[in-house]
């Protein structure tokens, strides 16, 4: 369904073998405390070399590494944590680094507030076409990570009923061709999608919305501008913690309109997730792979902003602004004790970096 964050269908997950099969990919911690990414035990070349082992010291390692299993084949494997080196983390140059991205050049979502014309200038929108028909509307919406590609969630595409046919950077003002503040003024660009990449274990039809990632390849490369820039990824271990404030914007359902034709933009607090699993929990079951934001009364992204960003602030430079997670599903829109749940953008690190391509 392309509207992520308005409905919920109620149902009870209930995981394979009692078994959390998210886990793999997500960040974690070593037992010598060194940042790792958890693994199938094959997958990490370190921890295979000593496992199985008779040696005490090296078992007691295994044992404390142990970071959840996962179904292969109708079989649990071990997922241990797996220290990142450059045999598992390959950092893609395609992607660009901090001194590049993120930077926003600009001086309604539910209470939301305007943004200015060239506001986070990662921002995509999708635009779909009705199946047997011309009418086309704008159904999600994305952030641009390189000159090539765009972020975005994988229930984007599970509609039969429309097609994505391109996508809209460096807008603001959807009902204007040409938007200005003082002599700053925009030039939209419309751009067609070469390639649309879902990650392989989003599972259309999961109430859980787990995975929920996709990549677009656009059908050219894009010319950066005031308006036009890549949102910097996060790098590893630099989730943000409860508490911290983050922002999400887009063009989804407003309290007075069925979408906004401005971008509008909301800050929205990070949610203990072990209360937001709570919460869920009598409907799915959440994953660490997922966050929990917001929860405030009419405040919360809705229709339309499907697959947009949730962004941070870097906290060594506030200035360069990171892709913290991706719009995914809630309970209604802006219900009071129901955070959003987005897609934890730090856990699919190595998915992205190795399906971007020049």
């Amino acid at each position: 369904m392309l509207c992520g964050v308005c409905v919920l269908v109620f149902a009870v997950v209930l995981s394979n073998f009692g078994i959390d099969a998210s886990l793999r990919g997500s960040s974690c911690i070593t037992p010598d405390g060194k940042h790792a990414v958890c693994r199938l035990w094959y997958e990490c070349p370190k921890l295979r070399s000593i496992f199985p082992t008779k040696n005490e010291k090296e078992r007691i390692y295994v044992e404390k590494s142990s970071c959840g299993n996962e179904i292969i084949d109708e079989f649990p494997e071990e997922l241990l944590c797996c220290e990142t080196t450059a045999a598992n983390f390959r950092r893609n140059p395609r992607i660009p680094d901090r001194r590049t991205c993120g930077h926003d050049f600009s001086n309604r979502i539910l209470s939301g507030e305007s943004t200015a014309v060239n506001e986070f200038p990662w921002m995509v929108l999708m635009q779909y076409q009705l199946k047997n028909s011309d009418i086309r509307r704008w159904l999600c919406a994305g952030t641009l990570i390189n000159e090539r590609y765009v972020l975005t969630a994988a229930h984007c595409f599970t509609s039969t009923d429309y097609r994505l046919v391109n996508v809209r950077l460096g807008e603001f003002n959807i009902s204007s061709p040409i938007d200005c503040q003082g002599s700053l003024c925009n030039n939209p660009e419309d751009i067609g999608v070469e390639k649309i990449i879902v990650h392989y274990e989003y599972h259309n039809g999961s109430v859980d919305n787990r995975n929920d990632i996709a990549l677009l390849r656009l059908s050219r490369r894009v010319m950066y501008s005031k308006f036009i820039q890549p949102i910097c990824l996060p790098r590893l271990n630099e989730a943000a913690e409860i508490g911290d404030r983050v922002t999400v914007a887009g063009w989804g359902q407003t309290e007075h309109h069925s979408m906004s034709n401005v971008k509008l933009k909301l800050e929205v607090p990070i949610v203990n997730h072990a209360d937001c699993t709570k919460k869920y929990s009598h409907f799915l079951n959440l994953a660490s792979t997922q966050i929990c934001a917001g929860g405030v009364k009419g405040k919360d992204s809705c229709r339309g902003d499907s697959g947009g960003p949730l962004m941070k602030a870097a906290n060594d430079d506030p200035s360069t602004w990171y892709l913290e997670g991706i719009v995914s599903f809630g309970n209604s829109c802006g219900l009071q004790g129901w955070p959003g749940v987005y897609t934890k953008v730090e856990s699919f690190l190595s998915w992205i970096h190795d399906n971007v391509e020049d």
